[in-house]
C-alpha cells in the first residue's frame, strides 16, 4: 500500500531516524502527521492482512497523552498492551478463601511443548481464543488461519488423555473486535475465509464458530463452558471470572462426593 502523499513518504523516512532516540517530541510530531495519511489508514484498514496488533489505533489515537512527560498508564492502557507469553507462567490466587494456581503458556507453536507437564490432574483447562482472528494468518506460519489453527490446537487438547477428568471453559474472545470486523464487512467476509459459513447475522457468526470449537471435542460427554467475552472490558470479564469460580467449586465438591 503506498503512502497517501510525498509528503507521507518523507515523513516515515525520518521517522526511522528519529525514533532511533526514543520518542522524542519530533518523533511525535511525526506519528501524528503519518497517522492522517491515506495509505496509512488504508493499512489499518486491511489489518487482517498484516501482522498489525489490534490495540494499534487505540494507541495512535492516544499517542499525545501517553508521550507525554507526565504520562501514567490507565487500567485501560495496561489491559491493551500486549506481550507474548513466553515459557510458563504460574499465578498464585486467592479468591474467597479459596486458593487458585494459575498456569499460563505461551500460544507460539514454538512453546507448546512445555505445556503437559504443567497440566496433569488440573482441574480446568481455561482455552482463549480469539475470535475475530477468523481472517488473519499465523506470525510463524502465513498460510495458516489464526482461527483454524486454535480449533486444531483445542480438539488436540480437549481430546488429550491428560484431560479426562479436566473441565474445559472456552472463551470466545475480542467479540468487539469482531462486532466491529461484521459491521464492516458483512457475513461475505466470514464466507471469504469460511465458505461453509451460510449465516445472515452476527448472533449467526457467534453460534458458526462456537460450534466449530464444540464440535473438535470427540466426546460429546465432555463438560466445556463456553463464554464470548472482551478481556479489555473489566465488567463483564468480572462476571464471567464469578463464573469460572462457580463452575471449579463445583468440580471440587463434586470430586469429594458432595454433589
Amino acid at each position: 500500500i503506498p503512502y497517501g502523499s510525498p509528503e507521507g513518504l518523507e515523513q516515515a523516512k525520518l521517522l526511522e531516524d528519529v525514533t532511533q532516540q526514543g520518542l522524542t517530541s519530533k518523533a511525535v510530531e511525526l506519528i501524528q502527521a503519518l497517522w492522517t495519511d491515506r495509505g496509512i489508514q488504508q493499512c489499518l484498514k486491511r489489518s487482517n492482512e498484516y501482522q498489525l496488533d489490534d490495540t494499534a489505533r487505540y494507541f495512535f489515537e492516544n499517542l499525545a497523552r501517553v508521550s507525554s512527560s507526565t504520562y501514567i498508564p490507565t487500567d485501560q492502557d495496561i489491559l491493551l498492551c500486549r506481550a507474548k507469553t513466553t515459557g510458563v507462567q504460574e499465578v498464585v490466587l486467592e479468591e474467597d478463601n479459596m486458593l487458585i494456581k494459575v498456569v499460563d503458556v505461551g500460544g507460539q507453536r514454538s512453546e507448546r511443548r512445555k505445556w503437559v507437564p504443567y497440566f496433569e490432574g488440573a482441574t480446568a483447562v481455561i482455552f482463549m481464543a480469539a475470535i475475530s482472528e477468523y481472517d488473519q494468518c499465523l506470525e510463524e506460519a502465513e498460510s495458516q488461519n489464526r482461527l483454524l489453527e486454535a480449533i486444531t490446537l483445542f480438539g488436540h487438547i480437549v481430546n488429550s488423555r491428560w484431560f479426562l477428568v479436566s473441565h474445559f471453559i472456552l472463551f470466545l474472545n475480542k467479540v468487539d473486535l469482531l462486532a466491529t470486523k461484521y459491521q464492516e464487512r458483512g457475513d461475505e467476509s466470514v464466507r471469504q475465509y469460511w465458505p461453509e459459513y451460510q449465516g445472515t447475522s452476527y448472533q449467526d457468526v457467534l453460534n458458526f464458530f462456537q460450534a466449530k470449537f464444540l464440535e473438535a471435542s470427540q466426546s460429546k460427554q465432555k463438560t466445556i463452558y463456553t463464554h464470548f467475552t472482551s478481556a479489555v472490558d473489566r465488567s463483564s470479564i468480572s462476571l464471567v471470572i464469578d463464573s469460572v469460580k462457580i463452575n471449579l467449586m463445583n468440580k471440587m465438591f463434586s470430586n469429594i462426593g458432595l454433589l
